[in-house]
């Protein structure tokens, strides 16, 4: 049976790895050097289509979201009427920044962390995930009910 890190717990592990990576420029030096031939290969053409694909596809989940909510594209704070952030309702809090898709029932980052953002947008434009949990909140709105749902300890800053 394997152990669960190389050298200890999690942090002596990852202080290992920091430390032999340190003392190893050039291993370092070479991951550079891959890096920078692989993505010279790419052309300016073919990295704008990547760009252009992932734009399109945040508009076209962000769209279907809304449709789904009988809605156009904006912040749909208001599906949770009751919240409240410090206090105040949602609703009292201004508008602002780009919209994000929300899990209203919470359990976002476990899927994130399994999918990808990429990967939850592209199964919402192709029609493999259930929409009745997902909503799109503002940035502001996001990150203050994210913040009083986790007791504030979400974005300290």
């Amino acid at each position: 049976m394997r152990p669960e890190t190389c050298h200890g717990t999690k942090t002596q592990d990852a202080e290992y790895h920091r430390q032999w990576y340190n003392s190893h420029p050039e291993f370092a030096e070479r991951q550079s050097k891959l890096k920078r031939e692989k993505y010279s290969s790419h052309s300016e053409s073919e990295i704008e289509r990547v760009k252009r694909w992932h734009q399109e596809t945040k508009f076209l989940a962000e769209t279907v979201l809304a449709t789904y909510w009988h809605r156009s594209r904006e912040c749909m704070f208001d599906l949770t009427p009751n919240a409240t952030v410090f206090g105040k309702r949602l609703s009292e809090f201004p508008c602002s920044g780009p919209l994000e898709i929300d899990h209203i029932n919470g359990g976002g980052r476990s899927e994130l962390s399994r999918i990808g953002s990429r990967g939850l947008r592209k199964n919402i434009v192709n029609g493999k995930r259930t929409l009745s949990d997902l909503r799109l909140l503002c940035f502001v709105h996001n990150r203050l009910y994210r913040s009083d749902a986790t007791g504030g300890m979400a974005y300290e800053t």
